[in-house]
């Protein structure tokens, strides 16, 4: 396969446009996923789903450097709002991580929010955030 070849072609399905869906079955075709006549196979229509709309939440169990910091930087690079819950990890696993995050964040202009002490709220530069507190206006 073409040097980010898998990469590209992940991306683009979750981005499909209808042009790329001709792609999209040129490349199954090419791959031997033909399907027999008369077997009722309808073709699955991808439809790209707007960033804003998907809220991710993440909540590792174990912490690999490798794995957690290119899923959720590509996530933070594409401006996904995530939901990232620490509870399960070791603190310096934690701490590496946020570092991590913290970093990836402010290459793009996004901003960490602490809800708790092991669950933050990663968001991107176009998306505000605002609290409630219980008592907030009261008298």
């Amino acid at each position: 396969m073409a040097e980010g070849g898998f990469w590209k072609k992940l991306t683009n399905f979750f981005t499909a446009s209808e042009e790329d869906e001709d792609i999209i079955e040129e490349d199954y075709m090419d791959e031997g996923y033909e399907a027999e006549e008369g077997t009722g196979f309808v073709p699955v229509q991808t439809r790209a789903v707007p960033v804003g709309s998907t809220i991710w939440v993440y909540q590792p169990s174990s912490f690999s450097f490798d794995v957690d910091s290119s899923f959720i930087g590509a996530r933070i690079k594409d401006g996904y709002i995530i939901i990232l819950n620490l509870q399960d990890l070791d603190d310096l696993s934690a701490q590496r991580l946020i570092d991590f995050v913290s970093g990836a964040l402010y290459s793009v202009e996004g901003r960490l929010k602490a809800i708790s002490s092991s669950v933050f709220l990663l968001v991107p530069k176009n998306v505000r955030v605002e609290s409630f507190n219980e008592g907030f206006g009261t008298e």
